[in-house]
């Protein structure tokens, strides 16, 4: 337990203090399209609407791969025949 706050310690003296003016910022000049352009955009002004964005699409994405699923069969069996499928 002792090697743990040492180490603890050790870790909070050698962080130093907090960095003050650290931006990053997405570099549109060279980007051609207009979607990567749009979300470029967000990142830039508007992080919440991004997330907001993000999370849509993840679960817009996610909801036609359950439904890919469910409608595509299944892909066949590599090396086993139809007649040795249980």
């Amino acid at each position: 337990m002792g090697v743990l706050l040492l180490a603890f310690l050790v870790w909070l003296w050698i962080s130093g203090t907090k960095a003050d003016w650290l931006i990053f910022v997405a570099d549109t000049r060279r980007v051609s399209s207009f979607i990567l352009f749009y979300f470029m955009n967000l990142y830039n002004t508007n992080p919440t609407l991004l997330a907001i964005w993000v999370v849509a699409l993840t679960v817009a994405l996610g909801g036609l791969a359950g439904l890919a699923q469910g409608v595509l069969p299944p892909p066949p069996m590599l090396g086993k025949k139809t007649s040795d499928r249980s």
